[in-house]
């Protein structure tokens, strides 16, 4: 654990300096040719891709260094790491435009499937789109049994998660702070890990919230799922920001709609509007995500 640490100390520091914009690709190409997965061996494979540059890995060095020490003080023996390259990460990250380069996470990573949905939606929802999940969306898990990508957050977010945990399917909730820190608070509770939640984060351990952190975190939750899910999102809102996330990373947008004098729907009838494809029910659901899972689980695209 203690080499680990010191890998995610190094990429943690690597991704808060400027050098990120300068030897990203170099990063991550050299994070898919490692084996052992240890800071020094990183090290060395960086300075043969950048040789004429090795200061900069110095000068990362006592930074990462501080930050390995910092988050052993929170590190605990349920919290693990996986990083970019290691057979482990989940591909759909792997191939987004801004992949991360290392994860931390309380769970069993092994017990999600390529198969996903990201589920987001308001924090006040209306009681139609509560009804709509408790009906349609759980026939729909319970049918094809995805993992639903989500946020954590309360109202659509947390609806999702409870859901599949009321059909024992893995569920995963993307942080917008650390493992240690975790938002809403009440993910901290005990109770929680007796349940087939995978809880995620690229942030450090020791992160709080922030709003910063919520676009970051959306990214994610936008690139892990086949597709992204929208079930009510107002016209300023995280959920739309992260419906701009799927649709940049080439990603299906299905969109429950709602009557426009509603101002909690605007948003996502504005996603009508342009590229989102609006669903209905259960079998609209099942199949569309029949179809993207078909396309997805093809050789060609290394999904299987």
């Amino acid at each position: 654990m203690e080499q680990q640490l010191k890998l995610w100390g190094f990429l943690q520091a690597f991704q808060a300096s400027p050098y990120k914009y300068l030897y990203m690709n170099q990063m991550i190409e050299s994070l898919e040719q490692i084996q052992e997965f240890n800071r020094d061996e990183l090290i060395e494979k960086l300075k043969s891709q950048i040789s004429s540059h090795p200061f900069w890995l110095e000068n990362l060095i006592p930074l990462s260094d501080q930050i390995a020490a910092s988050e052993a003080i929170h590190m605990r023996d349920e919290f693990k790491f996986v990083f970019y390259g290691q057979r482990e990460f989940p591909l759909s990250l792997r191939k987004m435009s801004d992949p991360p380069l290392a994860l931390s996470y309380q769970g069993d990573l092994s017990s999600i499937s390529h198969f996903t949905i990201s589920v987001v939606g308001s924090r006040e929802p209306h009681e139609f789109s509560s009804e709509w999940m408790q009906t349609e969306l759980y026939t729909f898990l319970k049918q094809q049994r995805p993992c639903v990508i989500s946020g954590g957050a309360r109202g659509v977010d947390h609806k999702a998660h409870l859901i599949s945990m009321v059909l024992e399917i893995p569920t995963v909730v993307v942080l917008p702070s650390g493992l240690a820190q975790k938002y809403p608070a009440h993910w901290n509770e005990q109770k929680w890990k007796e349940k087939s939640i995978l809880f995620v984060s690229e942030m450090l351990l020791s992160e709080r919230i922030s709003k910063r952190n919520f676009s970051s975190r959306n990214r994610l939750i936008a690139a892990w799922g086949l597709v992204t899910l929208i079930v009510e999102a107002h016209m300023k809102s995280g959920t739309l920001i992260t419906a701009h996330h799927a649709l940049g990373e080439g990603r299906p947008v299905w969109i429950v709609p709602g009557h426009p004098m509603l101002p909690s729907f605007a948003g996502s009838l504005e996603l009508t509007f342009y590229q989102g494809q609006i669903v209905r029910n259960a079998s609209d659901l099942s199949t569309l995500f029949h179809s993207e899972s078909s396309h997805y689980a093809s050789p060609l695209l290394g999904l299987v």
